[in-house]
């Protein structure tokens, strides 16, 4: 009877085991899902919900609200410098700048820039020996407030120097011969009037002739 407990009592513990192993087979992707799901899902939910809205909420207003103008005042910025430029490798070519901006194109420039929301080209005035552009900003760049600006051969914002200095000081040097000139005049009065002091002097003969007559 023990001889024949013996390989009974194998064959179960065996039974047993193979069984436990079966079920461990079987239930191990579930238990897996239980371990390692909640430590998967709770990196995704920190970032989608907290990162996410703050970028949305960040960017979005700015990009809806201030960037169609504040381009547009970008793109007068570059038209201008760009124009600057072609000034003056027009002035170092010639001697002087164009009466008008068409005379840029095309040496200096390919095309001439417009406004981006008239469609009009800027403003150009040939003062003297520099120039001014016009133009305007929307809702203003950098230090520039929005409103009417000018580019000039001195800067932005700058008035540009003309030629009335040197003739004010023309002016002022042709003062001094005028005032030697008066003068002058003043000394040729006196000559005269010694002169007609020495046109008395021969009106004494006549008087002596007239008493010897």
């Amino acid at each position: 009877m023990k001889g024949a407990i013996k390989p009974l009592s194998a064959l179960v513990i065996m039974g047993v085991l193979s069984i436990i192993v079966i079920l461990g087979v079987q239930l191990y992707p579930q238990w897996s899902r239980y371990l390692f799901r909640p430590a998967e899902e709770a990196a995704p939910a920190t970032t989608e919900n907290d990162q996410m809205p703050e970028t949305e909420d960040q960017t979005d207003p700015e990009v809806t609200e201030e960037t169609p103008a504040a381009a547009d005042d970008w793109e007068r910025y570059r038209n201008v410098n760009e124009i600057r430029i072609a000034l003056n490798s027009f002035f170092n070519s010639h001697g002087e700048y164009p009466q008008r901006l068409d005379q840029l194109v095309p040496d200096e420039l390919s095309i001439l820039s417009r406004d981006p929301r008239t469609g009009q080209h800027y403003d150009y005035t040939r003062s003297g020996a520099g120039f001014t552009l016009t133009f305007s900003f929307e809702v203003g760049i950098l230090t520039f407030p929005p409103g009417e600006h000018t580019l000039t051969s001195r800067g932005f914002d700058l008035p540009e120097t003309l030629t009335e200095t040197p003739e004010l000081e023309d002016t002022a040097v042709m003062t001094v011969p005028a005032e030697d000139a008066e003068e002058t005049e003043s000394d040729g009065s006196d000559g005269s009037e010694m002169a007609d002091e020495e046109g008395l002097f021969p009106e004494l003969p006549t008087e002596e002739k007239a008493d010897t007559d």
